[in-house]
């Protein structure tokens, strides 16, 4: 062998042909060379080009979990999702054992907390006087292994005593271009004290689809309580928002929600539900929410809620549906 300027030597095959090779030092920096020099010629994409996925493709795997509300403490749920899967979406819902879920126990019934975690979604809720002996709360994810793009956005406030207020918030975008929301989750905690014993003292009062997304919420106690709202975004679906509002001014007492389903084709995300007064604009105090969840078969969403003692307004219930494919 002959050195060769440093170390990769050639080796003489016959009188006029020499065949250059490499050490294993000298291949590593060549290859090196050949990477940055691909990497800088082919730039990444933007995350807002990633493939979009249907419902379908999806394959979302229900779990639910469901506990007994025997008396007037809260009690807190969570619906896991199997190995190597992922939170899609998810939601809570009161009912009486062995019967579908039913709108009318929101007058006896409170939903405090109802949000994801990165595999499960977890609910906290209570009981008021008056409601059935076998009530029960039940909570739901769906879950998905399909490789998608999911971010979660969040952001609180502190609420003084006895206060309500609303709270935004809105998915990032890229070069432009928005991520989706496909589904929202709200928590209240007290400064030193679990959410399961700060849950007596939060009314979640909506949550609307719109953009931005706006949550609401009423402390009911002697102390500041925290809010915290949350959002998945991604740039992998493109589900549609639906509302339908009512055409009736909705009496102090009175409960309302129930089923909305999508057009055929479709499945839904999530589900929602605010109220709005005569000018349209979302009310954060003097309602509450009982249940929010999509449907077990996918077609539609779920919600339950009452006018506590707010009169003359409206419920607005919503709902994101995606495409099958």
């Amino acid at each position: 062998m002959e050195p060769n300027g440093g170390g990769a030597p050639r080796r003489r095959v016959g009188p006029e042909v020499t065949i250059a090779w490499f050490t294993d030092a000298a291949m590593r920096r060549a290859l090196a060379g050949f990477i940055v020099l691909v990497a800088t010629l082919v730039p990444s994409l933007p995350s807002h080009a990633t493939a979009q996925f249907g419902y379908t493709a999806l394959a979302p795997i229900l779990r639910t979990k469901v506990v007994a509300v025997r008396n007037a403490a809260p009690v807190q749920a969570t619906a896991s999702c199997p190995k190597g899967s992922k939170t899609l979406t998810g939601g809570a819902f009161f009912f009486e054992r062995g019967q579908n879920p039913d709108f009318g126990l929101a007058q006896f019934t409170r939903l405090a907390d109802s949000f994801p975690t990165p595999q499960g979604w977890t609910a906290i809720g209570y009981r008021l006087a008056g409601a059935p002996s076998d009530t029960e709360m039940a909570v739901d994810v769906k879950c998905t292994r399909a490789p998608i793009d999911i971010r979660t956005v969040r952001a609180s406030t502190t609420l003084v005593p006895f206060e309500s207020a609303a709270l935004t918030l809105e998915c990032p975008s890229e070069e432009g271009v928005s991520m989706t929301p496909i589904t929202t989750g709200v928590s209240f905690r007290r400064p030193g004290l679990t959410m399961l014993a700060s849950a007596r003292r939060a009314t979640l009062t909506g949550i609307s689809l719109s953009i931005p997304l706006t949550f609401s919420g009423t402390n009911n106690g002697s102390k500041p309580l925290v809010m915290n709202v949350e959002a998945l975004c991604s740039f992998s679906l493109t589900p549609v928002v639906v509302s339908t509002a009512t055409t009736s001014a909705i009496a102090p007492g009175q409960t309302v929600g129930g089923y909305v389903a999508c057009l055929s084709g479709n499945h839904a995300l999530s589900g929602a539900l605010s109220f709005t007064n005569s000018s349209g604009a979302q009310i954060d105090a003097g309602v509450a929410i009982s249940g929010l969840s999509p449907t077990f078969d996918g077609n539609g969403a779920y919600s339950a809620g009452e006018d506590v003692n707010r009169s003359s307004i409206d419920e607005v219930q919503w709902w994101e549906c995606l495409p099958d494919s």
